[in-house]
């Protein structure tokens, strides 16, 4: 990886944000001199995570995740099925013992940007799609679905908690991934 990499920040946080790098080349844009930890399943699950100095991955506060799913189909659709439910349906219509295991709590807010693209919100104290929501601050996220690509479908799941103050970094953090995953946001963002 090169030592510097150009990146759009808001105004005002220059200097304040770094990209983290996993060994596969998985980037996450996050706060400047944070921890970062990586770790990699047997079926191709990859998750690269930020967090403050002294924090523990397993925390509910201040943190930046992403969670890739590869080639394990099963992990892939449980991961998308509840933002993706027209896509995992033939999943679990081809494996009618099988269920989706998340479901979306009611003040869970969610936008579709794309086909394969969906952005969202779980509020504090509301456990929902994001990794580690259900604590103080607000998970924001994004969630890419592919159903069909070489390897079979792939799930990307991206979030930023962070205190309210800080929601200008999430918005910074999740705008770079879409753009690294080549996704154009729309033009209200």
């Amino acid at each position: 990886m090169p030592a510097r990499m150009g990146v759009v920040v808001p105004k005002g946080f220059t200097g304040k944000l770094a990209v983290y790098v996993d060994a596969m080349g998985m980037k996450l844009l996050g706060p400047a001199g944070w921890t970062c930890g990586a770790s990699y399943g047997s079926d191709n699950e990859a998750v690269l995570a930020v967090g403050p100095p002294g924090w523990s991955a397993s925390a509910t506060t201040e943190q930046l995740n992403v969670i890739w799913q590869g080639t394990c189909v099963t992990c892939t659709v449980r991961q998308a099925c509840s933002l993706f439910r027209s896509a995992a349906a033939r999943y679990f219509h081809d494996h009618p013992r099988s269920k989706c295991p998340a479901t979306r709590p009611p003040a869970e807010r969610v936008m579709r940007l794309a086909p394969d693209l969906v952005a969202f919100e779980d509020p504090p104290y509301v456990k929902g799609d994001g990794i580690p929501s259900g604590g103080p601050y607000a998970d924001n996220g994004i969630m890419t679905y592919f159903a069909k690509s070489a390897t079979g479908p792939q799930s990307r799941l991206v979030d930023c908690v962070l205190p309210a103050k800080d929601h200008q970094m999430c918005t910074a953090a999740l705008d770079q991934f879409i753009a690294w995953s080549g996704h154009r946001l729309p033009a209200s963002s």
